[in-house]
């Protein structure tokens, strides 16, 4: 397996639901390897191939798991040599061969996952912030675009910036304005559910993304984020308020362009009017 093939497999499995079915899949071929060897009376050999489920494993599960996929194959080739040398000096040599062997592989293994993980997750983090960049909106949105149009399901965007921020900027120094933009960060992490996604468009432009929500829960979430928002301008004293737009998508957009386009509007539509405020509309 090369490198580029690991590295895209660990970018599937970033999106966590997928690790527990590859473990699933890695412990299932590696059952059925083993009632092959078996009934075959391990005549074929065939005990290598126990390499391929303890790579899906070491990728896409944790070190317990890892361990664990290594020591059933060293057990499983150590009966193996058993039965076919009838010695155990050899099947003990040739399973401490194994073991050292397959923990060598997974450790690598596990090593470059991390690796790559950790590089992937700074191409799409917003460093000031914490939040998902521009990058990692492009890769999850169009994600969940993908999934809602497959499964017919409906959900929402909040697009919003803050009002007066280059006063902020101007009065009291960028430094202040960038503690400000980490307030707002800190709000979104704070009172966003679990299976939604916050994102640093630039500047201070903010976007947040609502699976299966439509425009009830959207308006509600938009609303709860906006009077946490204006309580830490408050408690910081900074005269910042928020303009927000929210669209909530029933039938699917072409792209994530005509997506956010919507939601531009409505938010610019509040800003046109005087800001601090959110409009909404379905689509």
């Amino acid at each position: 397996m090369t490198e580029k093939m690991i590295y895209m497999l660990n970018k599937v499995l970033r999106r966590e639901k997928w690790r527990p079915l590859i473990v699933c899949g890695g412990y299932s071929l590696m059952a059925l390897i083993c009632l092959i060897d078996y009934s075959t009376g391990y005549v074929t050999r065939i005990s290598g191939l126990y390499i391929f489920p303890i790579i899906l494993i070491a990728i896409a599960a944790d070190w317990p798991n890892a361990i664990f996929s290594v020591a059933i194959a060293t057990l499983i080739k150590g009966v193996s040599d058993l039965k076919l040398e009838g010695t155990i000096g050899i099947a003990v040599w040739n399973s401490m061969l194994t073991l050292f062997t397959y923990s060598i592989l997974v450790t690598l293994l596990i090593r470059f996952r991390d690796k790559t993980d950790r590089e992937q997750k700074i191409a799409i983090t917003d460093t000031l912030t914490g939040l998902y960049n521009l990058a990692g909106f492009n890769e999850i949105a169009g994600w969940e675009l993908v999934q809602s149009k497959r499964y017919n399901r409906t959900f929402s965007l909040i697009y919003f910036d803050c009002d007066k921020f280059k006063r902020i900027n101007d009065t009291f120094g960028h430094s202040v304005g960038d503690e400000l933009l980490q307030t707002v960060g800190g709000v979104l992490k704070a009172e966003l559910r679990e299976a939604d996604y916050s994102f640093r468009w630039g500047g201070d432009e903010f976007v947040v993304l609502l699976p299966n929500t439509a425009q009830e829960g959207a308006a509600y979430t938009a609303e709860k984020i906006r009077e946490h928002l204006s309580e830490a301008m408050e408690a910081n004293q900074w005269s910042v308020t928020f303009s927000m737009g929210v669209a909530t998508f029933s039938t699917h957009p072409l792209n994530l362009d005509e997506m956010l386009g919507h939601a531009d509007r409505l938010m610019y539509a509040v800003k046109n009017e005087g800001g601090d405020g959110v409009r909404y509309a379905t689509y």
